[in-house]
């Protein structure tokens, strides 16, 4: 059996001093203004981080620990490291541990650069520190993923810059850089205001004229531009029916002597007109037009004497009695 005597002699040999100088960092790394603010804090703090930087650059992890940095960092996601001194030998040789501290340093050497700013010495101190710290991330195995993780480190330092002095300016907007103004655009063709509805609008021009084939439908058709208008005008002058059917009176006078043919109940569309108007005023009379002339109804729908009949004055039409419900 091995003895205690035996064990004590096969223990690794402890650095006290390196041991001391390499946690007593943590100090400076939980609260960073002990190292810029407290007397002395820089130099106490720029010389542990020296030294341990000389001992990770002298001791370079080699190709065994390259080949299990892989399984070393998959488990390393949450891990509490112990601080028992026989144990920082092994920690060393740990590529996940390495790059941990690592990111403390450039953290911590971050914050150094904000403001306020440094005297010009500690200013060149802090960026010869953080050109060390870049250097040996990227050199912790394996290679491409310690060189993957520098650039991503410096990139979320920078981005921490940016943001802390977006909040010391009260969170201001964000001014882009004015794009360059495109060229003008050209000027739109030259419209034509549109009348409004219910004004009075000029006749159709005749090259813009519509032919339906039939004289009257073409001269309803072209009556103005604005077809809307053109009924509202109409209905504003609606003719009574005693002025629209007396033509037919005047027809009828034998001092006119207006030959039978050119007479207006022989006008189809002066027909057709009567015939809505009367249909609207007295049913009755219109069912008489059915067999009856339009000379011998319109003057009892008028009720006025026929011109030169000599006779006594005709009674209008009786109203037609509402139908019984």
């Amino acid at each position: 059996m091995e003895t205690d005597d035996a064990a004590k002699t096969n223990a690794p040999v402890v650095d006290v001093r390196f041991y001391k100088t390499f946690w007593s960092l943590q100090t400076f790394f939980q609260n960073p203004n002990v190292a810029l603010g407290v007397a002395g804090g820089w130099d106490a703090f720029y010389a542990a981080f020296q030294a341990v930087l000389d001992n990770f650059e002298t001791h370079r992890l080699d190709a065994s620990d390259e080949t299990a940095a892989t399984t070393a960092e998959e488990s390393a996601l949450g891990v509490k490291y112990l601080t028992a001194a026989p144990l920082l030998q092994l920690q060393l040789r740990d590529p996940a541990f390495r790059r941990s501290f690592l990111l403390q340093c450039a953290i911590l050497l971050g914050h150094c650069e904000g403001p306020p700013a440094l005297p010009k010495v500690k200013r060149d101190q802090v960026a010869k520190a953080k050109a060390r710290v870049m250097a040996a991330t990227a050199a912790t195995p394996p290679n491409a993923r310690g060189v993957e993780f520098a650039e991503f480190v410096a990139a979320a330092l920078k981005r921490e810059v940016y943001w802390v002095g977006w909040k010391k300016d009260n969170c201001k907007d964000f001014q882009r850089a004015s794009e360059p103004r495109p060229p003008p655009k050209p000027p739109p063709p030259v419209m034509r205001k549109r009348p409004r509805l219910g004004t009075k609008q000029p006749a159709v021009p005749p090259e813009k004229r519509v032919k339906l084939g039939n004289p009257e439908l073409d001269r309803l058709w072209n009556l103005s531009v604005d077809n809307a208008s053109s009924l509202r005008e109409k209905k504003a002058e609606e003719t009574s029916m005693a002025t629209f059917l007396q033509p037919v009176l005047d027809d009828m006078d034998p001092e006119a002597q207006i030959e039978e043919a050119y007479k207006q109940k022989n006008d189809k569309v002066f027909v057709w007109k009567a015939l809505r108007m009367i249909a609207k005023e007295n049913l009755s009379a219109f069912s008489k037009l059915g067999t009856d002339d339009m000379e011998a109804v319109v003057p009892g729908l008028l009720g006025v004497e026929p011109p030169g009949g000599g006779g006594e004055k005709s009674e209008p039409e009786p109203e037609p009695e509402p139908e019984p419900e």
